[in-house]
């Protein structure tokens, strides 16, 4: 899985830019909700919330998958 803020393509719901922006070479922003690089088997991948609401995301990989996390 590689996960991607929704709404897929552009992943702009958590922090407001798109995946083109915040996964971009030389980024300095907040830290995207989005795992910016394919995951390497075997590799894991962690995120920490920084602000409350209820964020959808789904696999890039697979944008079929989807789901929702809520931070209170």
């Amino acid at each position: 899985m590689m996960v991607g803020s929704s709404p897929h393509p552009t992943h702009q719901d958590y922090d407001g830019t798109t995946r083109a922006v915040h996964c971009a070479a030389g980024y300095t922003g907040p830290v995207p909700f989005d795992e910016c690089t394919a995951a390497v088997t075997g590799e894991s991948w962690t995120y920490t919330f920084a602000k409350a609401g209820t964020w959808k995301y789904h696999n890039h990989a697979a944008a079929n998958d989807f789901g929702s996390v809520i931070v209170q």
